[in-house]
């Protein structure tokens, strides 16, 4: 897959002064059917970030007088200010996808008060759900943002998300005022090693699929729970002490060459520092401490163009990836030989597709909700290109045959398992390298550390799996 970097001298920046776009990794934004089709156009999309606000006083002070002339309650003050924080760093984010895509984009919030339920030792910041509900409605009063109200209706029985977006009076004032953003958490306290409902567990609880909550647990002072711990706060602690910089992409599009897709992109002149709070992981479970369990943190939101351009401490970095992992990972379950490039089917399809379909056939429960699931990834993904050229049914069937001997595991939810397995080979590989003291950034299956160690993480990876699966995984470049 190729990329391709231009620069367009008349958006080149100054080395000393980043652009908008380099102040920090937003959340990845992606085309959203759901919400486009339930408002009528095209819309990106991504999760509000709640653990981070946009904390210069002497611009959100601007904003706090004008969302609240007489000032807020005293006795919820810092909440208040908090809350408009909160906005105003999504309504940078946004700001920043659509410098970047062109594409009109918005923040999903929900309105519905179970989705802010939420044990004290999981919450990231102070604010409450009633109060963030005021502060949204009142800046949409003063044309600040434009909010979407969700909605049920027979074409969307899980219902549309409720949104909110951008207005001309704000983007006229991140254009007055980006330059001085600075971003913080609202806590550092936040447990790192958490535990979320299973989409079942959410599903039988009533709110659906999509509202999936954080489970309080009792043992968190288990040796096993204070040991996974551990090694996330030394994680933390080690890549804190070091310095993350790359190129931010501020424009990149596709195009599809026969079944490559090509990547365009087009980054700033100069090196972006990655925000501290941005390096910090946390690990999340679902249903119980032997399912998932995966590394998370801001900085996986880098896109791979970005990753290529990273530095640590000023040094190149290489990136080695498990290739292939899960489907490799389930013929070595079963004592059984992998192919070469598990990413295959019988007959001609882009590897994309079929990283997709994969995805598809780990995460589903039967075959109908799959062939649908990737009906919808071609109506939603591939910028829309590949949609009528494969007909799904036909999709499935090569690749069931192609993969014959570990057909009986499909459609069973395997990646409750697989992604524990693996999150386990990330705690191995990233403490190898944190007890030599040296930073390590771990994208879930890949692993980005100075050059100079490659050869080091490539050993620290094959030990990982072999101590689980007893056969050698396959280690390439990330591409």
């Amino acid at each position: 897959m190729a990329v391709q970097s231009s620069t367009n001298p008349s958006q080149q920046t100054s080395p000393y002064c980043p652009s908008l776009s380099d102040r920090l990794i937003p959340p990845k934004a992606e085309y959203n059917y759901q919400v486009s089709t339930g408002l009528g156009r095209d819309l990106h999309t991504f999760q509000a970030v709640k653990h981070l606000g946009w904390n210069e006083p002497s611009v959100t002070n601007e904003i706090h007088f004008l969302t609240f002339p007489d000032g807020p309650p005293k006795r919820y003050r810092q909440k208040y200010e908090h809350a408009v924080q909160l906005v105003l760093y999504n309504c940078f984010c946004i700001h920043v996808h659509e410098q970047r895509s062109g594409k009109e984009t918005l923040a999903l919030i929900s309105r519905h008060k179970a989705s802010c339920k939420m044990a004290s030792e999981y919450r990231s910041n102070d604010i409450g759900h009633p109060v963030l509900m005021k502060v949204l409605d009142r800046l949409e009063d003063l044309r600040f943002i434009q909010q979407n109200i969700g909605t049920r209706s027979a074409l969307h029985a899980h219902g549309i998300s409720s949104s909110f977006g951008l207005t001309d009076r704000s983007r006229d004032w991140l254009n007055r005022n980006g330059n001085l953003f600075t971003c913080g958490r609202f806590t550092h306290n936040t447990e790192l090693i958490r535990l979320k409902e299973t989409k079942a567990e959410a599903r039988n609880r009533g709110t659906g699929p999509e509202i999936q909550l954080y489970i309080p647990y009792q043992d968190r002072s288990h040796p096993t729970v204070r040991l996974k711990r551990q090694a996330v706060k030394s994680l933390n602690r080690i890549n804190s002490q070091h310095v993350f910089t790359y190129r931010p992409c501020l424009q990149r599009r596709y195009e599809w060459d026969g079944l490559n897709r090509i990547r365009h992109a087009h980054f700033s002149a100069c090196y972006h520092t990655v925000p501290t709070e941005q390096i910090q992981y946390h690990r999340v479970f679902h249903g119980n401490f032997q399912q998932t369990g995966r590394f998370h943190c801001d900085a996986q939101g880098l896109m791979k163009e970005e990753r290529e351009t990273l530095l640590i401490d000023g040094l190149p970095t290489v990136e080695l990836d498990f290739k292939s992992l899960h489907p490799r990972m389930l013929y070595h379950l079963q004592g059984l030989d992998a192919p070469e490039d598990c990413h295959q089917a019988n007959g001609d399809y882009p590897r994309e597709v079929i990283k997709g379909l994969c995805m598809r056939v780990l995460n589903t429960t039967d075959r109908s909700a799959c062939i649908k699931s990737i009906d919808k990834m071609f109506t939603e993904e591939f910028d829309g290109v590949l949609k009528g050229q494969y007909n799904p049914k036909q999709l499935l069937s090569d690749y069931e045959d192609f993969h014959e001997p570990i057909r009986n595991l499909f459609y069973s939810e395997q990646w409750l398992r697989l992604q524990h397995l693996d999150s386990v080979m990330a705690q191995k590989i990233m403490s190898a390298f944190t007890r030599r003291g040296l930073p390590i950034l771990g994208i879930h299956d890949s692993f980005i550390v100075q050059d100079r160690y490659e050869e080091d993480l490539r050993r620290e990876m094959s030990l990982a799996y072999q101590s689980i699966l007893q056969r050698e995984p396959l280690i390439t470049p990330y591409r």
